[in-house]
């Protein structure tokens, strides 16, 4: 398995904690509102909102925070995926939208979509480069893209502008425990536990490396036809999406939609081919990828 995938478990295991301490100062403020706001009504009337005005900057970021918030309340990630759709919107509108770009940046995260978060990262602290948590954010999608120097220096560079920051200490806990350094964890994990905001998430921390060295105990039985249809479901908006799969002798076949191959750039081939590869590791056989309505054969991946 490669760096890479040896990554993803620990990342996934804890990406949904880190969501609400590091993600920037507008999203983690609309989650964290008081519980009588009612999503699903706000939606409704947020989306008659934007049906009337389409480039109503405002209304669809009203829309976008909404989604985001009731997608997470009540783990539909149909929602959410949605949500990304509406702040896609908003760039289109002003590219230079910073909250669109982070929450944007934030849902490519947590969905392991990390060419997009990247970009959409960047793009961010070009326009906010004093944002530590995004930047430390921005530092965990170069340990995931198992760009580990790169995500050394971001983190430096958050830590000597605010040594007391607990997301760019959990960041570097988990990245180095994952990658097997030792001394650097140690040194992360000793700062996230000094400038924790509160044991429950020195708690998380704990309870992540546990549970991760637990499942490297337990061998289990991967279902690559489940595997792979996460992935695409993660890719939903944001990528091709999958509408069928089916075995034949040693292969699997993945029927796509909105997948122009032709026009795709070499990067964005090389990262979606590295996707699957990742999904199917260790497991000998072929996946094929078809056109759905041509069922033209694209692609093929050993």
């Amino acid at each position: 398995m490669s760096p890479v995938s040896s990554l993803n478990p620990v990342f996934y295991m804890l990406s949904f904690a880190l969501f609400f301490w590091s993600l920037s100062a507008g999203l983690s403020n609309y989650l964290a509102a008081p519980e009588e706001r009612k999503p699903n009504k706000e939606i409704e009337s947020l989306q008659k909102a934007v049906d009337i005005d389409p480039k109503d900057e405002k209304a669809n970021m009203d829309l976008a925070f909404s989604l985001v918030q009731s997608g997470f309340q009540k783990g539909d990630m149909q929602l959410v995926m949605q949500a990304v759709q509406v702040f896609r919107n908003v760039l289109d509108i002003n590219p230079k939208n910073d909250q669109a770009l982070i929450g944007l940046a934030s849902l490519c995260l947590q969905s392991g979509v990390l060419d997009k978060a990247d970009s959409y990262y960047k793009r961010y602290l070009d326009l906010k480069p004093n944002d530590l948590n995004a930047k430390a954010d921005y530092a965990m999608v170069k340990f995931k893209l198992n760009q580990a120097e790169q995500g050394e220096e971001l983190l430096d560079q958050v830590i000597k502008k605010d040594s007391k920051l607990f997301s760019a200490y959990a960041v570097g806990a988990i990245a180095n425990n994952t990658l097997g350094n030792k001394d650097r964890f140690n040194f992360y994990f000793k700062k996230a536990k000094e400038t924790a905001p509160s044991q429950d998430a020195i708690l998380n921390l704990e309870n992540a490396f546990k549970q991760k060295t637990e499942n490297a105990l337990v061998t289990k039985e991967i279902n690559p036809k489940k595997e792979l249809e996460k992935y695409f479901v993660n890719h939903q908006i944001i990528g091709p999406k999958l509408v069928r799969q089916s075995w034949e002798d040693e292969t699997l076949n993945l029927e796509l939609k909105d997948f122009p191959v032709d026009k795709m750039p070499s990067f964005a081939k090389a990262k979606f081919i590295s996707g699957v590869k990742e999904v199917v590791a260790d497991n000998d056989y072929v996946v094929k990828i078809l056109d759905s309505v041509s069922k033209k054969e694209l692609m093929e991946v050993r």
